[in-house]
């Protein structure tokens, strides 16, 4: 938003067809004192026939709206009762259910997901606002004044849910590590094969690994047994090791650096306290 004020905080005198017919010879200068007593700058071309600065603005929002809408819609799924990571703010009194007193609905982040698709609608009414005929083309601009104003209070509502819902979310750390494990060590295949490729090569390690894993799971045995139960593997590495690579909590790459360095870049560039 901050990058589109040099764009978006403009204004013009420009007369009935944008020609400064009406204003005389110093018509550039009397725009540019106007623009500069109320603050703005001066557009490069009148608001009449280009319409980009209005679509681009709330092209904006809809970003914005969107990627809030992606975090709020990860927390419903999250909070589903077969997954219960993640929790929005439940407090002592709200209700989560007319009907089903013991649900704790996520209510905010579905409010949040449904009305940032308003929003995004709004970008592409936005975009066929731009289509307009010759000059101070009616029909195109009412809807902006639809779509504009609509926009925004929605986009203000959405940040203030956010903020609420983000400042105060409940990580279910014990539930995590329980969906890691829930597929019996199935999910650190890529990092078996990777160890074992040290060994017997990358070929052969996937080709091993592939069959471990279809062994275990047509069998309905962990990963571990399965990789133990193949003599190949089970010459390879020891009990040990393959406990080691199975260990997800270790297995997580840069990601935590990687999140860190994020939030560093938007506290240097005074996005972040």
């Amino acid at each position: 938003l901050r990058q589109l004020e040099p764009r978006m905080f403009v204004g013009g005198m420009v007369g009935a067809v944008g020609t400064q017919a009406s204003f005389g010879p110093k018509a550039k200068a009397l725009e540019q004192g106007v623009m500069k007593r109320l603050g703005l700058g001066v557009a490069d071309i009148n608001w009449q026939p280009a319409r980009d600065r209005f679509a681009e603005y709330v092209n904006v929002l809809g970003l914005i709206t969107a990627t809030l809408g992606k975090i709020a819609n990860e927390i419903i799924t999250l909070e589903h009762t077969e997954i219960g990571e993640l929790y929005e703010p439940f407090s002592t009194g709200k209700v989560g259910s007319s009907t089903m007193p013991h649900k704790r609905n996520p209510s905010s982040c579905e409010a949040v997901v449904g009305a940032s698709r308003a929003v995004r609608y709004n970008v592409a009414y936005m975009m066929e606002c731009m289509l307009i005929e010759h000059e101070r083309d009616g029909s195109a601009w009412r809807g902006e004044w639809k779509a504009l104003p609509e926009s925004c209070l929605i986009t203000g509502g959405i940040l203030a849910i956010m903020k609420g819902v983000l400042s105060d979310l409940h990580v279910d750390v014990d539930s995590m590590r329980k969906n890691l494990d829930s597929l019996g060590g199935f999910l650190l295949s890529e990092r078996v094969m990777f160890e074992l490729s040290e060994k017997v090569g990358k070929q052969t390690a996937h080709d091993l690994v592939y069959e471990a894993s279809m062994h275990g799971i047509e069998n309905g045995i962990s990963f571990e047994d399965a990789l133990l139960q193949n003599p190949q593997v089970k010459k390879a590495m020891t009990l040990e090791e393959v406990r080691a690579v199975l260990d997800p909590t270790t297995y997580v790459g840069r990601g935590p650096e990687i999140v860190d360095e994020v939030l560093q870049q938007q506290r240097a560039a005074g996005w972040l306290k």
